[in-house]
């Protein structure tokens, strides 16, 4: 009977990525858009095709949008 070389193993693998930084690449090349992700110590590359891109896009408007708007309660003395 031979014994088999062991299997290596693979890393396991992540269903949520975190990111700390996302950056989005379009690349020069091509029509290609990318996310750059760093996670953890890891660059993550996902190219992403235009209606992610166009609803990202429309995402950060609004989020920019609602962050320089007035207040509309009156501030608190703490």
């Amino acid at each position: 009977m031979t014994d088999a070389p062991p299997k290596p193993t693979r890393p396991p693998v992540r269903l949520v990525l975190v990111p700390r930084r996302v950056d989005v690449v379009k690349d020069g090349k091509t029509t290609d858009t990318i996310l750059r992700m760093e996670v953890d110590n890891d660059l993550v590359l996902v190219p992403i095709g235009p209606k992610l891109t166009a609803t990202l896009i429309e995402g950060l408007q609004r989020a920019q949008q609602i962050a320089t708007e007035p207040s509309s309660q009156p501030p608190t003395d703490e």
